[in-house]
């Protein structure tokens, strides 16, 4: 299987992944009653009755800081937008479905609502374009075989987020505390498997010296961003150029065009773009289009370029932020918001 599939897979399908893994295991529980168990059957009872099903949709996870975000889907598959969430975060046993009842606490962690407005001005539709603005288009099939709908049906996508430790490799699970419009819903069960290391570069990884096409190399800034109106800023210097600055970075791997999933949205125009307006004169800003857009303009075809593979990417958007050394201080994958891109910005100034 080629990347660019791969990639699709895991931001069409990585919710899958979460839900087949959903199993069980035994903790205290957070407002008395019975201990909670672990296996696969119990975490579906968890949320048979709730009227929305809290699901983890981060791709994956390794030892040490994570971030970790969650939606919660309606039956509709609409999302809530608005709500107070929170975890209880436990090391499980290494099979959990025949261990069900051990369980460490290891956390308690609130998690913050981000959103993204994907209101008809920032949509992004599947191929074909309307006319005269191909650069839009998107596809994840033949030209012949799209359909020509709107790629986003929510007016506002939302994910809850937060940032976790997790010390050991194997299973986990996630206690979900949520209150919305009103009425709380506790010990809402979830599970998640978590890796030695992810395949791209960790918080305190250094980062591939990619040598990515920049202003300098093409002839028309289209060849090598999908905005509407590349901004020239965001694409004049190579990561390798970044690193070697000694100022902290931010590497926003974005797609403006070929959003594929609700949980990607307009990320370079809401939330890389403001916070390269208030910290692009201490800070270097990289956009990078995870596809070869030629190919995705002309064939349809996600074609990852030279740096998504360096970096071992699955998924877009990745906004990565780098510290003065070229270490990786923060990950946000798909969802997020300026608020907490500053805020990670702001951490690796200190």
């Amino acid at each position: 299987m080629n990347v660019a599939r791969l990639m699709l897979l895991t931001a069409v399908g990585g919710l899958a992944l979460f839900l087949a893994a959903c199993g069980g295991d035994d903790a205290a529980p957070s407002g008395g009653g019975t201990a909670l168990r672990w296996d696969a059957q119990t975490i579906q009872q968890s949320t048979a009755a709730t009227p929305f099903q809290p699901e983890v949709v981060t791709s994956g996870f390794g030892v040490g800081p994570n971030r970790l975000s969650l939606a919660l889907f309606k039956p509709d598959q609409t999302l809530v937008g608005a709500g107070d969430v929170s975890l209880r975060v436990y090391r499980l046993a290494a099979d959990p479905n025949t261990d069900p009842v051990t369980a460490d606490l290891a956390a308690e962690v609130v998690l913050t609502a981000r959103t993204l407005d994907l209101h008809d001005d920032h949509q992004t539709y599947f191929w074909p374009a309307s006319a005269g603005d191909s650069r839009r288009a998107a596809s994840v099939a033949p030209v012949a075989v799209a359909p020509a709908v709107a790629a986003h049906e929510d007016a506002l996508t939302t994910v809850f987020a937060g940032n976790v430790e997790l010390d050991t490799m194997g299973w986990w699970g996630l206690e979900i505390t949520a209150t919305v419009d009103g009425v709380t819903y506790e010990r809402m069960q979830r599970r998640i498997f978590v890796q030695e290391h992810t395949p791209e570069p960790a918080i305190g990884d250094p980062v591939p010296p990619s040598r990515q096409a920049t202003a300098r190399d093409v002839s028309d800034l289209d060849e090598i961003s999908s905005a509407i109106a590349p901004n020239a800023a965001l694409l004049e210097m190579t990561v390798e150029e970044a690193v070697a600055s000694g100022r902290p970075s931010v590497v926003a791997f974005v797609t403006p065009a070929f959003c594929q999933t609700r949980f990607c949205g307009p990320v370079l125009e809401l939330v890389v773009t403001p916070a390269f307006e208030r910290y692009g004169d201490r800070v270097n800003f990289l956009h990078i289009e995870p596809f070869n857009l030629e190919r995705a303009r002309n064939e349809g075809v996600l074609e990852p370029v030279p740096a998504t593979l360096e970096w071992q990417l699955k998924v877009e958007p990745v906004i990565f932020v780098l510290d003065s050394a070229g270490l990786v201080s923060a990950k946000l994958e798909g969802i997020t918001d300026v608020d907490e891109l500053s805020a990670a910005i702001e951490a690796a100034l200190q």
